[in-house]
C-alpha cells in the first residue's frame, strides 16, 4: 500500500499533559481520530512519543480504534519518567499497521557519523529492509548521519553506500526525531536523501533547552520536507488548535499525490 497523505504530529516536550507524563499517550487517541477525519492514512509522531508507565492502552485495538482510513501508525515509546530529559537503549521506534496485530520494532543505531565504523555502518544499511513500512523506510532521528557532507565542497561522502541501498528500497524516507537539529547540513542531508525522486519527510518535537534552562534557537515549523532535491515545507498545512486542551500539539497535513 502507498502512503498518500500523512500527519506529522510535534509537541512543546516542555508541556505536560492532564496525566501529568512528558509524551502523546494522554492525547494519542484525540490526534488519531482527527487525523482519520483529515483523510490521513499514515500518522508519523515526533520522537518521545509515548511513556511506558502511562495509564493508557498501547496494542492494536486501542491505535485503530474508531478509525477508518488511517493504515499506519509510527511513534516511540519508552521510560520517559518525570522530565524530558528522555534517552537511554530503552527506546523503541513501533510502526504499527492496520494488517498486522503486532508492531515493527526499531532501534535508533547512531546519531552521529563519528560514532559509526565498518561493523556499525555496514550492519545499518545491510538491516535497512528491516526498516520498511509500505512504499517508505525509517531513518530514525540522526541516522541520516550515514552520510557526510564534506566541507568546502558540499559534496556528500558515502562511505556505507547508504543511498544505493535506499533508493532501492522505497521511494519515501520517514524521519522522525527527537528535538530540532541546528547544524545546517542537517538540512543539506534530508535534501540529498530526496534527490533521484525520493520524498524526505521529518518532524520532531519543540521546546529544546540549554543545560541552563535557556531555551534554544528553533525554526518556526517542527516539520520539514523535501522531495527530488526540493523543499516542499510551504505544502505542509497546519491544522489550527487540533487538541483543544493541548495548543502545543501541532499537526500538519502532507498530500504526496498532489504535491511535487
Amino acid at each position: 500500500m502507498s502512503i498518500r497523505r500523512i500527519a506529522l504530529v510535534s509537541r512543546n516536550y516542555r508541556i505536560a499533559g492532564q496525566d501529568g507524563r512528558w509524551d502523546f499517550s494522554n492525547d494519542l487517541a484525540a490526534i488519531n481520530r482527527r487525523c482519520d477525519e483529515e483523510g490521513c492514512d499514515t500518522i508519523l509522531y515526533a520522537l518521545y512519543s509515548w511513556d511506558v508507565g502511562s495509564r493508557h492502552v498501547r496494542d492494536h485495538d486501542a491505535i485503530f480504534d474508531s478509525l477508518s482510513r488511517v493504515e499506519r501508525v509510527i511513534l516511540e515509546v519508552g521510560a520517559l519518567d518525570s522530565a524530558p530529559g528522555f534517552g537511554g537503549d530503552e527506546l523503541v521506534v513501533e510502526a504499527w499497521t492496520r494488517g498486522e496485530r503486532e508492531p515493527r520494532a526499531m532501534r535508533q543505531q547512531f546519531g552521529r557519523f563519528d560514532e559509526l565504523n565498518p561493523v556499525l555502518g555496514t550492519g545499518f544499511v545491510r538491516a535497512l529492509p528491516e526498516r520498511r513500512v509500505d512504499d517508505s523506510v525509517v531513518a530514525i532521528c540522526g541516522e541520516v548521519n550515514i552520510v557526510k557532507l564534506q566541507r568546502g565542497g558540499g559534496e556528500f561522502y558515502d562511505p556505507y553506500c547508504a543511498m544505493p541501498q535506499l533508493r532501492t528500497l522505497a521511494p519515501i524516507i520517514l524521519n522522525p526525531i527527537h528535538d530540532y537539529m541546528t547544524r545546517y547540513e542537517m538540512r543539506e542531508k534530508r535534501r540529498f536523501f530526496s534527490l533521484k525522486g525520493h520524498t524526505v519527510i521529518s518532524v520532531w518535537n519543540q521546546g529544546k533547552r540549554h543545560a541552563e534552562g535557556r531555551p534554544k534557537y528553533e525554526a518556526a515549523l517542527p516539520w520539514t520536507v523535501f522531495h527530488d532535491g526540493r523543499e516542499l515545507t510551504e505544502q505542509v498545512t497546519e491544522l489550527r488548535h487540533p487538541i483543544h486542551d493541548r495548543p502545543d500539539i501541532r499537526i500538519g497535513l502532507f498530500d504526496l499525490e498532489t504535491s511535487h
